[in-house]
């Protein structure tokens, strides 16, 4: 079975911020599919998504960012069948223009600490993840950490949600066919082969 893991910060005080866009990928997954299956553990929420043929496991980790690998690992082994070709992480990513996603099949964490303690966990970064472009601009003296823990604007938020429906059909096309056909139909042209 093939599991699409969003990372985000669980609480209603982190609902909205730059760095909860992999929960918003996962939600918008949730609420615009055929769901057979709702269930929390206590280091994940989970839901089984049928997908065309396929049954597809959704996560949001109940742990902070920073230990979203414990979870992952526990999903990992339980429906992924330890095979990291069956896993996809999703994530906010400084380095992309607001809106645009980049898929990739392996990969470095990139700085991300969400995807950093993955890797840790996991012991490899041989799995998919997509990246979704939540800008650096900021304010100016703004620090990173407080850039990505705040809220979208409304102007942002209806760039976002363009961007939803565009990881929505990738996440699908991911489950559905494999990551060579996402990342050639939804990554943007002289996008770089590796992270």
């Amino acid at each position: 079975m093939k599991c699409i893991v969003g990372l985000g910060n669980p609480g209603k005080e982190y609902e909205l911020t730059r760095h909860n866009v992999g929960f918003m990928v996962v939600d918008y997954l949730f609420n615009h599919g055929s769901v057979k299956l709702e269930k929390e553990t206590k280091l994940y929420w989970r839901a089984l998504l049928k997908i065309e043929n396929s049954e597809v496991v959704l996560v949001k980790p109940k742990t902070f960012m920073n230990l979203s690998g414990q979870a992952v690992l526990d999903c990992f082994s339980q429906f992924c069948e330890s095979n990291p070709e069956n896993l996809l992480v999703v994530v906010d990513e400084v380095h992309l223009p607001l809106g645009q996603i980049r898929i990739r099949s392996k990969g470095s964490s990139g700085g991300h600490n969400g995807l950093e303690s993955v890797i840790g966990m996991l012991g490899t970064n041989n799995f998919s993840r997509l990246r979704l472009g939540i800008g650096k601009e900021g304010v100016a003296g703004q620090s990173l950490t407080d850039y990505v823990l705040g809220k979208f604007s409304d102007q942002e938020l209806a760039g976002i949600s363009t961007a939803l429906m565009r990881a929505d059909l990738a996440c699908k096309t991911w489950a559905t066919q494999n990551i060579t056909a996402a990342m050639n139909q939804f990554n943007q042209k002289g996008d770089p082969e590796t992270d």
